[in-house]
């Protein structure tokens, strides 16, 4: 495998263009947080590569497997040499990419212990030359820098085992624009999950609270509404609970109604533990210069002014980032958020979460754990089927974070929910 991967590489790309690949994935996944906030359509911009660039290094690793595998099937063949093509075997890596994107990078460990151990053995048998080298070491570095990135999210569960006294905590943002069907499947979904505590985000508190009293009363009895309802009343951040919950007060985050910010500080009673419960969403970057990007793109004018509206923005979210820090900071008991960050793991609001807080799904989860981009993708092309088709989740700004007191069990995301723009993300927890 190792063999046909360096044929690959040495067919499409260079020494030179695999380290400028290498340096691309490092100012994505590390350096873009720290340009200026006059730059913050190159933080927009990697937010959306977070998960997207490991793609290249994931097509080419996955190609070598597939070409070692092609040739163990048909070694005794004549027609091997004219069966196992180059473009048959980068082909049907494109095809198992397209078809089962989740499955290549969940079971990407496989090739890369694969070549690995290929590495090895061509290191033993002496059979690693110069030329080799130049391309081994960049290729080294992207892999490495892929598990730095993710790390436990490579591998399968470590899965502890639950236990009677563990919490199951369900984070959804069910989309406030929904209609009725809408709803059905979001509930269809809780129910088959059943989560212990549910927080939704864009809960519409003018058409949403009988249908849930009706359909989620008995499994819930208790609920928590924030007092902020934005966009005309339209969405508002909601908790449900199995165990007796009630509200802390917290002040007002932002002063301005028609930003997308809804905040919700509860206190959750387990079996005679006490724990805070937060629901939050913070605000979105790049919806203002998407808007302008689709009626204009030549309008520089609008263009210059949206920018400047979205580094606004950008640095009023990291500030409610602040505000949710500073918050829990005066919190004694175990303290669980569940939200919308809307913005991936490589932004600045995230990491600022994640230097006092435990990302559930970075320490449990397995996967990308994307949960937004396949319906936005499907609105943006419907007349393109082709698309359609084919979207995919790609982008993971739905997290739920735990104090450091608080024993992440697991985590996972619910890909075939239906309802909605995001798909639920679960962490199941186990309370000190």
């Amino acid at each position: 495998m190792l063999r046909s991967l360096y044929r690959l590489i040495i067919s499409v790309s260079s020494p030179l263009l695999v380290w400028v690949y290498a340096v691309f994935m490092v100012f994505i996944w590390y350096g873009a947080r720290f340009t200026p906030d006059r730059a913050v359509l190159v933080r927009i911009a990697s937010s959306i590569l977070s998960d997207l660039v490991w793609i290249p290094c994931g097509l080419l690793v996955w190609t070598g497997a597939f070409a070692w595998l092609l040739k163990q099937v048909f070694r005794s063949s004549k027609t091997s040499g004219r069966i196992v093509t180059p473009v048959l075997v980068f082909s049907a890596a494109v095809l198992f990419f397209i078809f089962f994107y989740d499955a290549a990078f969940a079971f990407f460990f496989i090739p890369l212990a694969g070549l690995f151990i290929g590495f090895l053995l061509h290191l033993a048998r002496k059979k690693i030359t110069r030329i080799h080298l130049s391309y081994y070491i960049p290729i080294a570095c992207i892999l490495i820098l892929m598990v730095i990135h993710y790390r436990w999210q490579m591998i399968p569960n470590s899965f502890m085992g639950s236990q009677p006294d563990d919490i199951k905590v369900m984070s959804y943002n069910i989309y406030s624009h929904a209609g009725y069907e809408d709803r059905l499947r979001v509930i269809e979904t809780i129910k088959r999950e059943s989560p212990d505590v549910v927080c939704f985000m864009e809960y519409n508190p003018m058409r949403d609270p009988q249908l849930i009293k009706q359909e989620l009363g008995d499994r819930f009895p208790y609920m928590l509404i924030a007092d902020n309802l934005t966009r005309w009343t339209r969405s508002a951040a909601l908790i449900l609970s199995r165990f007796p919950l009630k509200k802390i007060n917290a002040s007002k985050v932002s002063d301005k109604d028609d930003r997308h910010v809804n905040f919700i500080f509860g206190e959750m009673e387990i079996d005679g533990r006490r724990v805070n419960i937060v629901n939050y969403h913070l605000i979105t970057v790049g919806h203002r210069i998407a808007r302008v990007a689709r009626a204009n793109i030549n309008d520089r004018e609008k263009v210059n002014e949206a920018a400047g509206t979205e580094t606004e923005i950008d640095q009023e979210k990291y500030e409610q980032a602040h505000y949710l820090v500073d918050k829990i900071a005066t919190f004694r008991e175990p303290t669980i958020l569940c939200g919308d960050l809307n913005d991936t793991p490589n932004s600045k609001a995230f990491h600022l979460l994640a230097s006092r807080l435990v990302n559930t799904f970075s320490a449990k989860g397995w996967g990308l754990g994307d949960t937004f981009g396949k319906s936005w993708i499907r609105r943006r092309f419907e007349k393109i089927p082709f698309i359609r088709l084919f979207a995919r989740d790609v982008m993971r700004i739905d997290h739920i974070f735990v104090s450091r007191d608080i024993t992440v069990v697991s985590a996972n995301v619910v890909k075939n929910a239906e309802g909605s723009d995001h798909k639920p993300l679960i962490a199941v927890l186990r309370i000190p």
